[in-house]
């Protein structure tokens, strides 16, 4: 099968970005023709697509020209993330569309326009979640039906028994006497990082030597909203080590006492996962998009109040959830990348 991917960036070696490239290595693993286009590529993510054809233009105007040049060289064109599914029309062609979230302006109270509607119904063959909470959105907002295939999580990878605590705290500036709160994401208000700050605000007094760790991109807005807070009201605990590497990512995963997550409508599924795939102390918003999984399997606590949460952990009196075998068994990148394939074929036909 000759397939071709189109995501919009690939400067950010984030969740969706990883879920491409597990996908585009399995297909060229069963001997499939795999080309992505792209606006942007970072020097990690061409690294692990070795062998894949990545094409990389100046402006989303040269992408879409040059896809209406060649698209009919490929058999099934999968889009990722907005405005990739726009991008085919007028054609009608074999098109599945990984929606991963809704466009940014639509999770900031704008409505979609007709005529985006009206585009994805005429060129859009199945649209793929990775949840029920994401499958109701997608009715709703383009009152079409959609697919759900959950991610993987690189369980061999992430294994408490490969993690290095101690590199984490060197590499950090941690003390072992630290109690450390894990709040992982790329600075947004989806990602919420204000209200574990707020969490912190209030336990500072009550935990000897707290600390907060917010690994992920700082180059947005929020972000200068949460370090002006942290600047004027002297917080020292608070540690921002930008995005980091996925190896100290599992160090740090290793080191924390919890991982908060109180993510509201927007992404959010990998590094739970991955947080509980190493074995952490971990606490989800009710918000959270992946909830239904979280919540049918009991694997983590689901609670709005972090404070009481994370003192719970500090007292010992937190129960841990044996989530890792569960996840090994269901979620993986084998079983994404195979459904995935599948579905090419049925659109392909």
């Amino acid at each position: 099968m000759n397939v071709l991917i189109l995501n919009p960036s690939f400067r950010v070696y984030g969740g969706a970005e990883l879920a491409i490239v597990k996908l585009a290595k399995y297909l060229k693993d069963k001997g499939d023709s795999v080309t992505i286009y792209t606006l942007e590529m970072s020097r990690e993510v061409k690294r692990d697509l070795e062998g894949i054809n990545i094409e990389v233009f100046s402006s989303t105007k040269d992408l879409r020209n040059h896809l209406h040049a060649t698209y009919d060289g490929y058999e099934v064109i999968n889009s990722h993330n907005h405005p990739m599914e726009l991008m085919l029309y007028p054609v009608n062609y074999p098109h599945v569309w990984f929606h991963n979230e809704p466009p940014e302006y639509v999770l900031y109270g704008r409505r979609l326009t007709l005529s985006e509607k009206a585009i994805v119904a005429k060129t859009v063959d199945k649209i793929v979640v990775w949840s029920r909470y994401n499958k109701r959105r997608v009715e709703e907002l383009y009152g079409m039906s959609a697919l759900i295939v959950p991610f993987g999580i690189d369980t061999e990878f992430f294994d408490k028994g490969k993690a290095d605590p101690a590199r984490a705290e060197m590499k950090l500036g941690l003390h072992e006497s630290d109690f450390v709160v894990l709040h992982p994401g790329w600075f947004s208000p989806f990602k919420n990082q204000f209200r574990t700050l707020l969490a912190y605000t209030e336990l500072r007094d009550k935990i000897p030597n707290l600390k907060v760790v917010f690994p992920g991109m700082t180059n947005t807005d929020y972000y200068k909203y949460i370090a002006r807070a942290i600047k004027v009201h002297s917080l020292s605990g608070i540690i921002i080590p930008g995005f980091i590497s996925r190896e100290l990512m599992r160090d740090l995963y290793a080191r924390c006492n919890v991982a908060v997550f109180p993510y509201r409508e927007q992404g959010g599924f990998l590094s739970i996962f991955e947080a509980l795939a190493m074995e952490c102390n971990v606490i989800v918003s009710s918000e959270a998009p992946c909830i239904e999984y979280i919540q049918e399997n009991s694997l983590a606590k689901i609670s709005d109040n972090l404070e009481e949460q994370i003192l719970r952990v500090y007292n010992g009196e937190f129960r841990r959830t044996d989530a890792r075998s569960w996840i090994v068994e269901n979620l993986t990148w084998n079983r994404y990348s195979s459904s995935m394939r599948r579905i090419y074929e049925e659109v392909a036909l």
